[in-house]
């Protein structure tokens, strides 16, 4: 593996598509933003975001580009929790001044995906740093939350098939390493597929990351399922409501409100877990930061010390990390967490 000092970007690629539709979507979207984030307008959030991800769909029906459809799939989700984020007029200054910022990110981002990478592979094809980090820890809790639920209700059943089961599983994954997860998904799941059949690595780390995480997410929200008082239980019953609706209006929206600091800090741990990739053969942020200064010194004759990728490195982990403890801090203050 070689690695150069800078992508190969298109400028004029760059200057006729991507800059006109980050410029559009980030003017008129930081506007857009500002609006539906009025505490007086939260039902025109939701219609809006509702809008934005009917667009956001329609998108495949027809030839554009990707970034368009990632930032309308952003826009959507944006407009979508508005409510949740609106306040006073500082308020939502701040959260257009996010959606702007978050603009210019992706679409950069996406620059530096399409444009042809001085990193070579075995394989043909790259995929590292950010570009591998974001989706494994995005990926990962997506896939891990719905199982999490699923367990934690599991656990917390009266049907003795599901409880054993689900504590099997949590008690096996969570007794055994993340790295020993991931070699057994790359070394020994090989085995067990049919001939001719073949998973990607970044899929199976994934999917690794993901059960992985899933066991943790579970008993978080055992946590908060078990500190509902039995009277809610009760009264839900006198009103008639089955096991699924109780679970689904009363208990279960209750317990992910109580756990969202827990919740929190399972995401951060997870993204930050994301650099043991770096044992299975995958590029991730930290693998890079660590490869660039001892390749770049023998061919360029570039003198540069490893601490200095690594002290960025853990600069941008530490801006990442902080900014999703802070927008838990805004969520749980919203929702007034911790209050009497």
């Amino acid at each position: 593996m070689v690695i150069l000092r800078d992508p190969i970007i298109p400028y004029d690629l760059v200057t006729s598509t991507y800059l006109p539709i980050g410029a559009a979507f980030a003017i008129v979207g930081a506007v857009v933003m500002w609006f539906v984030a009025d505490p007086t307008k939260k039902e025109a959030g939701l219609g809006v975001g509702a809008l934005i991800f009917v667009l956001f769909l329609l998108s495949w029906a027809i030839s554009v580009v990707m970034v368009v459809r990632i930032l309308l799939l952003m826009g959507a989700l944006f407009a979508l929790s508005a409510p949740t984020f609106a306040g006073e007029q500082r308020a939502r200054l701040r959260y257009a001044g996010v959606w702007f910022v978050s603009v210019v990110l992706v679409t950069y981002f996406v620059v530096l995906v399409v444009a042809e990478s001085s990193i070579r592979s075995e394989s043909g094809s790259f995929l590292g740093g950010l570009m591998l980090t974001f989706p494994l820890a995005i990926a990962g809790m997506a896939l891990s939350f719905p199982l999490g639920v699923l367990l934690a209700l599991g656990r917390t059943s009266t049907m003795p098939i599901f409880r054993l089961l689900s504590t099997a599983y949590i008690e096996v994954v969570r007794g055994v390493p993340l790295i020993t997860w991931l070699l057994v998904a790359f070394v020994l799941l090989p085995f067990f597929l049919p001939p001719g059949v073949g998973i990607q690595g970044v899929v199976r780390a994934i999917f690794a990351v993901a059960f992985f995480s899933a066991a943790y997410l579970a008993e978080n929200i055992r946590g908060g399922l078990q500190s509902i008082g039995k009277g809610q239980y009760e009264a839900a019953k006198a009103l008639g409501m089955t096991t699924v609706q109780m679970t689904v209006f009363i208990t279960l929206p209750q317990a992910l409100r109580a756990v969202i600091p827990a919740l929190v800090g399972q995401v951060i741990a997870l993204f930050k877990d994301t650099s043991l990739v770096t044992i299975v053969g995958l590029f991730d942020f930290l693998h890079i930061a660590r490869a660039v200064i001892p390749n770049q010194s023998q061919p360029f004759n570039f003198i540069g010390v490893l601490r200095e990728p690594l002290l960025f490195a853990a600069l941008v982990y530490w801006i990442i990390t902080f900014s999703m403890s802070r927008a838990s801090l805004r969520l749980e203050r919203k929702l007034g967490l911790g209050e009497r």
